[in-house]
């Protein structure tokens, strides 16, 4: 399976837990949909309980990427949350969200962490 219908998550626990978010490592398969071939896209699924914490960091990715000149921060490559969100996510910080499947491939855990940051995997 997948999750979010996208993404392939790798197997086993999840890279980092805590109060508030998960974190795991996935294969981006949105790349090869349609027969079309392309490298692997690897990256990381921050999985997050509570908007305003999510509306924060995506802030803080952004303007300290800018900042930085990408030094040191991961920047943010996609943006998932619950449709009931997105308008105010893409109004508060320019990204325009993907919103969850209304179809059932939400995935395990979907509705306790429903704000997701998609970021490039370390090497």
């Amino acid at each position: 399976g997948t999750f979010l219908g996208r993404y392939r998550v790798d197997p086993g626990p999840p890279v980092h837990v805590s109060a508030t978010c998960t974190v795991a490592f996935a294969e981006d398969l949105a790349g090869s949909r349609h027969g079309e071939k392309s490298a692997k896209r690897l990256v990381a699924l921050k999985r997050m309980r509570h908007r305003g914490q999510f509306l924060c960091e995506l802030r803080a990715r952004q303007f300290l990427g800018e900042a930085s000149g990408d030094v040191g921060v991961v920047g943010v490559v996609g943006v998932h949350c619950p449709r009931r969100d997105a308008g105010a996510v893409e109004a508060d910080t320019g990204f325009a969200p993907e919103v969850e499947p209304t179809d059932g491939r939400g995935g395990a855990g979907r509705a306790e962490y429903p704000y997701v940051l998609v970021m490039p995997q370390g090497e």
